[in-house]
């Protein structure tokens, strides 16, 4: 049989297990997987001694397009994401204008198929205010509404509750933050107006675990009323898994998310890095981090995602002297899968749970699946070349996104991406970008 491409030689990874043996391409697609070595390409890709997984599919990347093309772009953003395996990135919609109407959408959408190296899928903000724009929204192929509780206008339009219940008639995922705005509106007043803190642990205190758990409860219990299929992201806290763990039980419609960065950085990082590592929900305790892994291991949490929101160097400096004064949030897509084999090195993970929480779950979740997010004959063709032995400490140099600031530069990692392929095209090799923008394309999520 005649092959496009062979990838030959590698140990084959899937959610349920591996195989080491090759990889026919044609058209795109993966086509076979066979042991022996007769069958012909045009291109082969020497894999021994590595591993292949599937292209990860980051869903929860801001790109800062159009309103701050300075701090992040199309083309950096997915740049980024090439050169460490992300082969699908998420769009959110907190840009400016905000994407809550079909022609933003469909600008969004035009914008990406020019500039973007990777796939991409958008999603789309649940304005209460325009629930009319929604059916258009989801005709257009948004792959999920996102509600943020720290900004959501409850007073507006249907309200909350019936902001879920008109989504919900869609069929579509509601992304949610969950928190209570008013815990955190309280604290942050008295820790700035009362106590004038300017502490790097100051902007911790002013999330503390219960403001999260309390919004989490509240969306918990709307979205059983509704009969939403809901997406929680974001989650930080043992008494979060505690309570997803109960509304799984109790048959609500249900999937989670943890970010990387609450994974391995507690507080401490946040009291050593200052702004840098300043990011909403905040660092927090080792004990809240214990559960997290655990949470991923036991499937609580199904997926890993980025929250990538990237800013200007000056901006994150801003709060060096005043930790009020720099916005929240870190550069991400980087950093995801040589974390994920960091953790996998030291056993906190397995392969499967890699390839599970961070390609094949984020597709099943957003309809992408079995197209994205598998290694199996039919999907397309994005995939991950990675050697597992490989040793190396990142430098801010290194990044491909015009945010240089990650709290994990100098950490030494082990396993590095060495070779990322969207619908059989060679997208990064040799620690560079290899295809031009407008490589990737927007991906239109199935039922």
């Amino acid at each position: 049989m005649m092959f496009d491409t062979i990838i030959k030689g590698g140990t084959l990874i899937t959610s349920e297990g591996s195989f080491r043996g090759h990889l026919g391409i044609s058209g795109g697609k993966i086509a076979a997987w066979f042991s022996d070595v007769d069958e012909q390409a045009e291109q082969v890709v020497d894999a021994d001694g590595c591993v292949v997984i599937p292209g990860l599919f980051d869903c929860h990347v801001h790109i800062r397009e159009p309103e701050s093309r300075e701090r992040e772009d199309f083309v950096s953003v997915s740049s980024a994401a090439a050169s460490s395996g992300i082969t699908t990135i998420m769009v959110m919609p907190n840009i400016n204008p905000p994407i809550d109407n079909h022609g933003t959408f469909q600008e969004v959408i035009r914008v990406g198929n020019s500039k973007s190296v990777v796939d991409f899928t958008v999603a789309v903000d649940a304005n209460p205010n325009k629930t009319s724009e929604y059916p258009d929204l989801v005709q257009g192929g948004a792959a999920s509404f996102e509600i943020a509780m720290n900004s959501f206008p409850e007073e507006g339009g249907f309200g909350l509750l019936g902001t879920m219940k008109e989504v919900s008639r869609l069929r579509v995922p509601l992304g949610v933050f969950s928190l209570d705005r008013f815990v955190v509106e309280h604290i942050s007043r008295v820790l700035k107006e009362v106590q004038g803190r300017k502490d790097f642990l100051a902007h911790a205190e002013a999330y503390p675990s219960v403001s999260e758990v309390a919004g989490l409860a509240r969306i918990l219990i709307l979205a059983k009323a509704a009969g939403i299929r809901l997406h929680l992201r974001q989650i930080t806290t043992r008494p979060s898994i505690d309570l997803i763990q109960w509304a799984k039980n109790n048959h609500t419609q249900l999937t989670s998310e943890v970010n990387p960065h609450h994974l391995f950085l507690t507080q401490t990082d946040l009291e050593r890095l200052g702004p840098v590592a300043k990011m909403i929900p905040p660092l927090r305790t080792e004990d809240d981090v214990e559960a997290l892994w655990l949470g991923l291991r036991s499937r609580i949490i199904d997926v890993v995602s980025t929250d990538h929101a990237p800013h200007l160097d000056e901006e994150k400096r801003r709060g060096e002297l005043d930790i009020w004064k720099a916005p929240s949030g870190i550069p991400g897509v980087e950093t995801l899968l040589p974390l994920l084999l960091r953790a996998v090195h030291e056993r906190r993970i397995n392969w499967a749970n890699l390839v599970g929480s961070a390609c094949e779950n984020p597709a099943r979740i957003f309809g992408l699946y079995p197209r994205k997010g598998t290694l199996r004959p039919g999907a397309d063709a994005d995939l991950v070349q990675v050697d597992p032995t490989a040793e190396w400490s990142l430098k801010p140099s290194d990044l491909f996104s015009k945010a240089k600031l990650s709290p994990f530069c100098g950490l030494k990692f082990k396993g590095r991406p060495i070779m990322t392929m969207v619908r059989g095209q060679i997208v990064y090799e040799h620690r560079e970008i290899q295809a031009p923008p407008g490589t990737g394309k927007f991906i239109r999520p199935q039922p």
